[in-house]
């Protein structure tokens, strides 16, 4: 078969979109082959409608800030507007909005609950996804993934560094259906946790792009620039 897809970047973070619902083992085909193919990719999602609604999947059925801000683009056709739809992950439905080169999603919220793991080092589960965070390089990821990878679909590990008053993150994300363990070069989720963390509001990614969260009682609200780069077609 032969698929198209959409490389867009929200935020920097380079997203795969495939419009089309398939089987598990369809996208596992798909994944790996677009993987293999194209070097730019480090996330995949799959936007489609069924019974009327709307439906975005991540491609290993994760919940992606950057990859819900990418789908509002690709269901929007790359145009301003509104938009409604249900997302892996939480299976909740999200908001998205696309207006002046910026893609904004409403996430309903979701609680925070930090441990402390040492003086530099905390953990929390958001989104279902095991998130480690610190302000310090987290070096035993492979130890981390091999413990938790039974019981979670996505790990992500968000190291930040404070300079200049800014907060600058590193983030890297793995997701068990692709065992794919990218240094990515900017993370919504992460984000997320981070702005909670440590009470800030603008986030910075590796791309020197930012992205801004703000919490309210019903909704958290990711916003950033968004950017449709090119179209693709690869044979499955």
């Amino acid at each position: 078969m032969n698929i198209k897809y959409q490389l867009i970047s929200p935020s920097g973070n380079l997203t795969a979109i495939i419009n089309g619902q398939y089987s598990a083992s369809e996208k596992s085909r798909i994944n790996q082959k677009i993987f293999a193919t194209n070097k730019l990719v480090e996330q995949i999602g799959y936007i489609f409608q069924k019974d009327s609604k709307n439906y975005f999947e991540m491609m290993g059925n994760e919940f992606s800030g950057n990859g819900c801000r990418a789908a509002t683009l690709a269901f929007l056709n790359n145009n301003p507007g509104k938009i409604s739809f249900f997302t892996s992950g939480i299976n909740k439905i999200i908001i998205g909005k696309i207006d002046n080169g910026n893609a904004t999603v409403a996430i309903p919220s979701q609680k925070v609950n930090f441990i402390k793991i040492s003086n530099t080092i905390y953990s929390t589960v958001i989104f279902n996804t095991l998130m480690i965070i610190s302000a310090d390089n987290i070096n035993d990821k492979s130890k981390i993934i091999k413990r938790y990878s039974d019981k979670y679909n996505a790990i992500g590990f968000m190291s930040y560094q404070k300079q200049d008053n800014q907060i600058k993150l590193n983030p890297w994300f793995w997701v068990k259906e692709t065992n794919s363990l990218i240094n990515e070069t900017a993370c919504g989720s992460g984000s997320i946790v981070v702005a909670k963390l440590l009470a800030k509001s603008t986030i910075f990614q590796p791309s020197g792009q930012a992205l801004k969260i703000r919490f309210n009682k019903q909704t958290i609200n990711l916003s950033g620039p968004i950017k449709l780069l090119t179209a693709y077609n690869v044979k499955i």
